[in-house]
């Protein structure tokens, strides 16, 4: 009788995922593969250019927009609310409870 693997959903990125670099990583160790069949939710043309980091051995960008500058691609902005705030660094956290300490006092006068 044939053992079956248990699936492992994965979720990536900037969202409330795992990293690019981190999955690509794990699973580039083969023993992973033994132990389960990973099914991993995310963009493939976005995994590419993590993949093409990697190889080209940069480390230092984690956010998909900046990684795609760095590698030469071109993109985009659109406007978005200024509410709507990415928080995905220590000095990012600083700035959202500030905002929250400022909005918090406003409220008050």
């Amino acid at each position: 009788m044939e053992e079956r693997l248990i699936k492992v959903g994965i979720t990536h990125g900037d969202i409330n995922g795992i990293g690019y670099e981190v999955i690509l990583k794990t699973f580039s160790d083969a023993r992973v593969a033994e132990l389960c069949t990973p099914v991993i939710y995310g963009s493939s043309k976005i995994a590419a250019y993590h993949r093409k980091a990697l190889e080209l051995g940069i480390t230092n960008s984690i956010a998909s927009c900046t990684l795609m500058v760095e590698l030469g691609e071109e993109i985009f902005f659109s406007i978005g609310a200024e509410t709507n705030i990415k928080l995905t660094t220590q000095d990012d956290l600083k700035i959202f409870k500030a905002l929250l300490t400022l909005k918090d006092a406003n409220t008050r006068l």
